[in-house]
C-alpha cells in the first residue's frame, strides 16, 4: 500500500517544524537564522504544513489497493491520549463558561463553542472507550462523533477573530492551522471508527493525520517553552496546548496502527447491516427444515431401522409434540440461535476476509457439522412419529 511512503516525507518535515518553533524561542528579536528573522522562520514553519500535505496526497493518489473500511483493534496509547485530550477540552470549555458567566458579558459565539466542547469532550471519551476495546461505535452514534470536528471548526473561528482586533505579525498564527486540520483529521477519523462509506478514509487519515501531528508539535513546542521561561501561566492556555498536544498523539498513534494494520481491498469482506443479516438467516433456516424434512421422507425405511436400534433412547426421550409442533420447536430453537450469533456481532458492518486455504477448509468443517446436524434432527423426527403412531 503506497500510502505508508507518506512517512517518508512526514519524518524529515516534523523534525524541522519542531527545530524552527524551538529555535523561534531562543532567537532574539534582531537575530536571524540562515537569513530567516523570527517573522520568517513562523511563517516558513506554516508553508510547511500544506507542503506535507500535497505530498501526502500526491502519495495516496498512486495507491489503488488500500481498502477504506478498517477494524479496529486495540490502541493503549491512542486510548490514552484521546481520554486526555476530551478532558483538557471540557476543562477549558466548563473554564470559559464558569468567565462568561462571571463577566456578565456573553458572546454567543464564545458560549456555543464552550457547549460543543463539552459535548465533543464526551464524543472522544466514546472514540477512547472504542480503541480501549477494540470495537467500531455503532451508527447510532454518528451524529455525536461529528462534534470532535466541530469543535475544532468553531474554536478555528474564534481564532480567526482574534486576528481582527491583533496585529497579525505580533501573533503566531499556527493555531489557526492546528485547528484547520485537527477538524479534518477527527471528521476522518469518526468515519473509520463508525464503519462509514466515503472516499477512502483509512488514506484521508494519512493525508490529514500526519499533518496535523506535525503541527501540533511543533506548536505545543513553541508554547511549553514559553510557559517554562514565563512566570505567568493560565490555566485556559495550559488546557488548551495540553488539548491539542494529545489530539496531535492520538492521531500519531491512529497512524501508527493503520500502517501496520490497514488491509487491502481484497482482505475485506463486506456484509450487509443487521436487519438484513437477520432476514438472510431466517431464511436460510428456513429452507433447511424444509430440506430435514423432504429428506426424511426420502430416508423412510432406514430412519425406521435405526429408530428400532435406538429404542431406548426414545422411551427416554421426553419429545412429547406432535410432528407440526416439533418441527416449529426445532425451527424456533435454531432462528433463537441464529438471532442470539447476529446479536453478538451486530456492531460489525463489515469482515476480514480469510485467507483462500483458510476458507476452503473452514466451508468443508462447517458442511460436514451440518450435515451431521441434520442426520441426528432426522432421527428424532422419525423416533417421535413411531412413538406416536405406537
Amino acid at each position: 500500500m503506497k500510502t505508508k511512503l507518506c512517512w517518508i516525507p512526514f519524518i524529515p518535515i516534523t523534525l524541522i517544524m519542531i527545530f524552527l518553533k524551538y529555535l523561534e524561542t531562543t532567537l532574539s528579536e534582531d537575530a536571524t537564522f540562515m537569513g530567516l528573522d523570527i517573522i520568517g522562520i513562523r511563517y516558513t514553519v506554516i508553508a510547511l504544513a500544506p507542503i506535507l500535505l500535497i505530498l501526502c496526497i500526491l502519495i495516496s493518489l498512486f495507491d489503488k489497493k488500500t481498502s477504506p473500511f478498517y477494524a479496529v483493534s486495540k490502541n493503549i496509547g491512542a486510548a490514552i491520549f484521546s481520554f486526555i485530550a476530551a478532558v483538557a477540552i471540557m476543562f477549558k470549555s466548563v473554564m470559559s463558561i464558569m468567565n462568561i458567566l462571571s463577566s456578565g458579558n456573553i458572546a454567543i459565539i464564545d458560549f456555543v463553542t464552550s457547549i460543543i466542547g463539552i459535548v465533543a469532550g464526551i464524543a472522544i471519551l466514546f472514540m477512547a472507550s472504542c480503541h480501549l476495546s477494540g470495537k467500531n461505535y455503532s451508527f447510532s452514534f454518528s451524529v455525536l462523533m461529528l462534534f470532535p470536528s466541530l469543535w475544532a471548526a468553531f474554536e478555528l473561528i474564534l481564532v480567526f477573530l482574534s486576528y481582527t482586533t491583533i496585529s497579525v505579525l505580533s501573533k503566531d498564527m499556527l493555531d489557526l492551522v492546528c485547528y484547520a486540520l485537527i477538524s479534518l483529521f477527527l471528521f476522518t477519523d469518526s468515519m473509520i471508527l463508525g464503519s462509514m462509506e466515503g472516499k477512502n478514509p483509512v488514506k484521508r487519515c494519512f493525508i490529514y493525520g500526519m499533518p496535523t501531528v506535525s503541527v501540533t508539535f511543533a506548536y505545543t513546542t513553541y508554547q511549553v517553552i514559553n510557559f517554562i521561561k514565563s512566570n505567568v501561566l493560565e490555566l485556559n492556555d495550559i488546557a488548551n496546548t495540553v488539548a491539542i498536544f494529545a489530539i496531535g498523539a492520538y492521531a500519531l498513534c491512529e497512524i501508527i496502527e493503520l500502517t501496520f494494520k490497514a488491509h487491502r481491498k481484497d482482505e475485506v469482506l463486506l456484509v450487509n447491516k443487521k436487519d438484513e443479516i437477520e432476514e438472510y438467516a431466517q431464511s436460510t433456516v428456513r429452507e433447511e427444515v424444509d430440506v430435514l424434512f423432504n429428506e426424511s421422507a426420502d430416508r423412510e425405511p432406514e430412519l425406521l431401522n435405526e429408530a428400532k436400534e435406538k429404542e431406548d433412547y426414545v422411551k427416554n426421550s421426553d419429545l412429547k409434540e406432535n410432528d407440526s409442533a416439533f418441527s416449529e420447536k426445532v425451527l424456533n430453537e435454531k432462528l433463537s440461535e441464529t438471532a442470539t450469533e447476529t446479536n453478538n456481532n451486530s456492531d460489525l458492518d463489515f469482515v476480514i476476509a480469510p485467507k483462500e486455504e483458510d476458507k476452503k477448509i473452514s466451508a468443508s468443517d462447517e458442511l460436514e457439522a451440518r450435515m451431521d446436524q441434520i442426520d441426528k434432527l432426522i432421527f428424532e423426527i422419525q423416533s417421535n412419529q413411531n412413538k406416536n403412531n405406537d
